[in-house]
């Protein structure tokens, strides 16, 4: 981990829940997920991509290919609590990007098995190259 990973640290508090996607820079694709702790998930994702043994190989593959600078982690929404709608807001999300496509993005999954509901704000907050 380099120093930037305090960077993301302070930002994130420890029991954030939220939506966060990996977006390759190069190629526009994205990784939707969403986790109860989401600093720890980012953290998760980032060891496994740049110790190479991420599950998802069409992800691990790209970021190979293009180089973890070329990848930004970025949170697309953030709840101070446990959402009882998370995976739902998730799903809204992935349906948005199309990242089930392999020619937008990694999702793997054909649905999490919730009704889409689009979330109302698409801003994020880049944490481009933390992991390096």
């Amino acid at each position: 981990m380099s120093k930037n990973a305090a960077g993301l640290a302070a930002y994130i508090r420890r029991n954030v829940a939220g939506i966060y996607q990996i977006r390759n820079m190069a190629t526009g694709k994205r990784y939707i997920g969403s986790s109860i702790y989401l600093r720890e998930r980012l953290r998760q994702h980032a060891l496994t991509l740049y110790g190479g043994s991420h599950l998802n190989h069409r992800l691990q593959r790209d970021f190979e290919r293009h180089g973890g600078e070329n990848f930004a982690f970025e949170v697309l929404a953030r709840f101070w609590h446990r959402h009882r709608d998370l995976r739902v807001i998730e799903q809204g999300y992935i349906d948005r990007f199309k990242t089930r496509n392999p020619r937008h993005g990694y999702n793997r999954r054909p649905s999490l098995g919730v009704p889409s509901q689009y979330p109302p704000n698409t801003d994020a907050d880049t944490f481009r190259g933390i992991w390096k």
